[in-house]
């Protein structure tokens, strides 16, 4: 899956998920530099087996999991399983006078395998994920400046009794600012909707927007598995697998991003597009791997990987620009040429404003694809009982089209005419009418593409110690390049060199320890490791209040800032240290520091253009130090079954949510403070073990942390707390060979 959209997959009747720190591209897919999430499905089995999960908890949660695996005959197998997961949500919205943040998520997966004889496997499946929920909720939270207040009670705007802040959040729009333009008075509106929601408590919102997620995601995957079972050639064994995949994506949304009653911001899918539209991504897989043994010391695995994946969004009026172009183009022309939406984006700047003029509703249209080729190739080579070398290189070329068209609608056609009550909306349905204006310069054209191309070796060599061992391993990897997309160069000529940004690189070093103490009632992994990124891509804010880059007051683009050093050390204990007991450890400690930090300065031209920034920090969201425990114990009662009480307790140093900082700076109003998490699980077993039954809660001791914080709107910034505690209860059950 190479991209963000529809990652959010349920997890029935999975076998194990890898996560494999980055670089990963030698052996796993697609080149990755952070890393790789491997989730591995349960293959048929040749013997009867199924299990049904249930839960029922707060806030109606209330979820089902079915599993049955079926051995139709000697070669023919099939699994099976379905769930179904809903919940009310944790945030109540004061507007809809409803619980907010609905969840309702259906799977379904099924595999057939043929093993017709003892050299050849064969898996057909097929897998479903399907979302229609609301979006989420969050809060708006005042913090204007004391210019912004005395600018608003000066010109008759309303008096605000709250407090200011010098690092306030800045005005949007000149003079009175654009929220204005909703009507008089919309700013000290706004200011005490977001005071309301937070004095109500922190999962009251109230936005205006009837929001939701309709998100479907589709797989088919073919698996041709032929091994020799035995000497082939030269070889020892010879294993040749070859796996095909398409996905289909479907994604429609309403998101009302300023929290609040006012039609300040949203984005989404237009009305008609409920029916149909929305975005829709495809994408195909090939995949073909060798493996063998040349001896009892050498083996090889060698592969070739292809992927696609393409996005259309709203491509109608990206096709009415395309046939009318010549005459759009012309800046001395008067063509208006109406288009129809049939899907894509839409963002809506303060619908239904009374006074017209500043940002206007966007709609988004075009055409995505990216395409990836590789080759690659690992070997594995004892040099004797003690020592083991690997040597992997992968050879990666993407190809990436962007070809898109945001544009702006007819000013004042913007309304929202649902008679519902409490009013609700959703988006407007504007007209488009394209022209030179809005398309080239009020919007956006952008058509762009490029090729990538690395190697990116690895080796590794391992000492083995008995049943520990030891491990030197370097890795390069990269990220492909790609562009900006919302840069209007035809209004801003020296925007230019921000819009392709170049592949990052990574090599990766690292020494670890792996091994087993106590007659494997104690294992112990650590790692100690050093990245060093070249050209690495980082998100950067652009002051944009005089909207040379378009409607929005604060402009962030991606660009190859520079140099960053990343180190750390990873310690993983697992332990059995008395009859029934478990405990679990794992602590992380994380250090990163930009070498070099060059951004774009858009107040300067020629060599002046990038400007050095080393010394601000950067914005991964990430803590120095994490530590999760877990303590756990099997108590065995007389009648054979055990009671297991288990404690999880996760903790997380301070970080940032804001970048663009110095070093050393103080926090801002998006600083996280250290936290710690707690969760709790009782489960009672039979002596049977047929079935189980479980109390579990999470997040037990309401901790509050933030899940996003960015700036909003004039004079506030958003933010959405992680869920509180939640309780449940659980009820297993198990047939046949489980």
């Amino acid at each position: 899956m190479p991209n963000t959209v529809g990652q959010m997959l349920n997890t029935v009747d999975i076998d194990r998920i890898e996560v494999l720190r980055g670089p990963q591209g030698t052996l796993f897919g697609k080149n990755t530099t952070g890393g790789a999430i491997n989730v591995v499905t349960v293959p048929p089995q040749p013997e009867f087996e199924s299990r049904i999960v249930a839960r029922t908890g707060e806030f109606s949660e209330r979820s089902i999991r079915g599993m049955v695996n079926i051995p139709f005959s000697e070669t023919v197998a099939g699994r099976f399983s379905i769930a179904k997961e809903t919940s009310d949500g944790v945030w109540y919205n004061r507007t809809l006078d409803r619980d907010y943040g609905r969840t309702n998520v259906e799977a379904i997966s099924a595999t057939i395998r043929l093993t017709p004889n003892d050299n050849w496997i064969f898996d057909f499946s097929a897998r479903g994920n399907y979302q229609d929920e609301d979006n989420s909720g969050g809060q708006c939270r005042p913090r204007p400046l004391q210019s912004t207040v005395d600018n608003l009670a000066a010109n008759g705007r309303g008096e605000w009794t709250g407090p200011t802040y010098d690092d306030g959040v800045a005005q949007w729009g000149g003079g009175l600012g654009h929220l204005e333009r909703l009507y008089p008075g919309a700013t000290i509106d706004f200011w005490e909707a977001c005071q309301t929601d937070n004095e109500l408590g922190p999962y009251v919102t109230s936005g205006e927007k009837d929001g939701y997620l309709h998100l479907d995601n589709e797989f088919i995957n073919v698996m041709a598995q032929w091994d020799s079972a035995g000497e082939f050639g030269r070889l020892d064994n010879l294993n040749i697998k070859m796996i095909a995949g398409h996905r289909n994506i479907y994604y429609d949304y309403v998101h009302d991003r300023d929290f609040s009653p006012l039609q300040i911001d949203g984005s989404g899918s237009p009305p008609e597009d409920r029916q149909g539209g929305g975005e829709k991504r495809y994408g195909n897989d090939f995949e073909v791997l060798f493996t063998g043994d040349v001896s009892d010391r050498l083996s090889f695995v060698a592969g070739l990987h292809w992927m696609e994946d393409e996005n259309r969004e709203g491509a109608n009026c990206l096709n009415v620009l395309l046939a009318n172009f010549d005459a759009l183009r012309d800046p001395e022309g008067d063509a208006a040429v109406p288009c129809i939406r049939d899907g894509g984006t839409q963002f809506e700047l303060l619908g239904d404003k009374q006074e017209l003029g500043g940002p206007v509703v966007t709609g988004m249209a075009g055409y995505i694809r990216q395409e990836s080729i590789a080759a690659f190739g690992h070997m594995t080579f004892d040099l004797n009982d003690n020592w083991t070398l690997d040597f992997g290189a992968r050879y990666t070329e993407d190809e990436r089209t962007y070809h898109l068209v945001e544009m702006g609608t007819v000013d004042g056609t913007c309304t929202h005419t649902e008679p519902d009550d409490p009013p609700v909306t959703r988006l407007c349905a504007p007209d488009y009418l394209m022209t030179y204006q809005n398309s080239f310069i009020d919007g956006i054209y952008q058509n762009s593409n490029a090729t990538f191309t690395a190697w990116t070796p690895m080796f590794s060599a391992t000492r083995h110690l008995g049943d520990n061992m030891m491990y030197f391993l370097a890795s390069r990897g990269f990220l492909s390049g790609s562009f900006n997309d919302s840069i209007n160069t035809d209004v801003n000529p020296d925007a230019l060199p921000l819009v392709p940004f170049d592949p990052e690189f990574v090599t990766n070093y690292e020494v670890g320890y792996k091994g087993t103490f106590a007659d494997g009632r104690l294992s112990l992994a650590t790692a100690l490791f050093f990245m060093d990124y070249t050209d690495k891509q980082v998100e950067i804010q652009i002051d944009n209040t005089d909207g040379r880059f378009g409607p929005l007051s604060t402009f962030s683009v991606i660009t190859n800032a520079g140099a960053v050093d990343i180190y750390g050390i990873e310690l993983e204990l697992r332990a059995q240290p008395w009859n029934g007991g478990f405990v679990s450890v794992d602590l992380g400690h994380l250090q990163n520091k930009f070498r070099e930090f060059n951004t774009f300065d858009p107040d300067a031209g020629g060599d002046g253009a990038f400007i050095d920034q080393s010394d601000l920090s950067i914005n991964d969201y990430s803590p120095e130090w994490t530590l999760n425990l877990i303590v756990e114990h099997a108590f065995s009662l007389r009648n054979g079954a055990t009671l297991t009480p288990q404690l999880a307790w996760n903790w997380r140093d301070d970080y940032e949510w804001r970048g663009g900082l110095e070093r050393n700076a103080p926090p801002s109003f998006c600083f996280q403070p250290a936290y710690s998490r707690l969760r709790a699980r009782m489960t009672y077993a039979p002596p049977s073990q047929t079935w189980q039954a479980a109390l579990y809660g999470s997040n037990i001791t309401d901790e509050l942390y933030l899940d996003f914080c960015n700036t909003a709107r004039t004079g506030a910034f958003d933010y959405r707390y992680g869920d509180p505690s939640r309780w449940g209860i659980e009820f297993t059950y198990n047939w046949g060979n489980n």
